[in-house]
């Protein structure tokens, strides 16, 4: 296995890689596929709950499979990508909501109060990205090279927590607290966090075992030594 360190210079020969394709389509899609149900609210035992608690760990799931194998840069231009995507399916949804309806059966509206996006949602979502995502893979990356590549499991279920944990703060204060008392917004918030921590601990091991796999296929494990960790640089290598 080529073992190498991410380079600032510009290389002719870029990688192609056979997977990282498959991975960011699966990622994006489960990103999006958390909007619509954010403010469907689920009760397990006695954890109140937005019902894309149970999709949207796969998206740090899958990041961390990302940086641990391509890099930070890959995993930052996936998360850019991510936040277009979200801009780009919130305005197709409200144009389209806005359209008139056809009185062809009586739940029409339905329609305009379920899958109109809510601006709290796009921009909690879009702030969440920029935060939590972004100190997730920020801090993987990091922690690898330090333990030299050991220790996944701690680094991605540590990593991943802090994430949540901010996206959790800085999303839900804007989508949620608007309708919530304090006291009812850190309940909500908390018990989000801790189904979270369960779901990402316990995913942290198809994790590992993917990333390994991803590793020995693709011919590549990236260690990001000497880069510039600016979130808010998309780069074409």
């Amino acid at each position: 296995m080529n073992t190498h360190k991410t380079s600032t210079k510009n290389t002719r020969n870029k990688p192609q890689y056979k997977f990282l394709m498959l991975l960011s389509i699966i990622y994006i899609t489960v990103f999006l596929a958390t909007i619509p149900y954010t403010y469907k609210v689920v009760r397990l035992g006695h954890l109140t709950m937005a019902a894309n608690v149970y999709i949207f760990p796969l998206t740090y799931i899958l990041g961390d499979v990302v940086t641990e194998v391509y890099g930070y840069k890959i995993s930052r231009n996936l998360l850019w990508c991510s936040i277009v995507s979200e801009l780009l399916f919130g305005a197709i949804m409200t144009v389209i909501s806005y359209t008139p309806s056809y009185g062809l059966h009586n739940h029409q509206q339905a329609y305009d109060f379920i899958l109109r996006p809510d601006f709290y949602a796009v921009i909690g979502g879009t702030l969440g990205i920029l935060s939590g995502d972004f100190l997730n893979i920020y801090i993987l990356s990091k922690l690898k090279v330090i333990y030299r590549g050991k220790w996944f499991l701690f680094r991605s279920v540590f990593s991943s927590a802090l994430g949540e944990l901010l996206t959790l703060l800085i999303s839900g204060a804007i989508v949620f607290f608007h309708f919530l008392n304090v006291q009812e917004f850190f309940a909500f918030i908390f018990s989000m966090f801790i189904f979270q921590l369960i779901y990402i601990g316990i995913g942290a091991v198809p994790a590992y075992i993917l990333s390994g796999i991803l590793k020995k296929a693709e011919d590549v494990d990236i260690y990001d030594v000497g880069i510039e960790y600016n979130p808010f640089k998309f780069t074409a290598d």
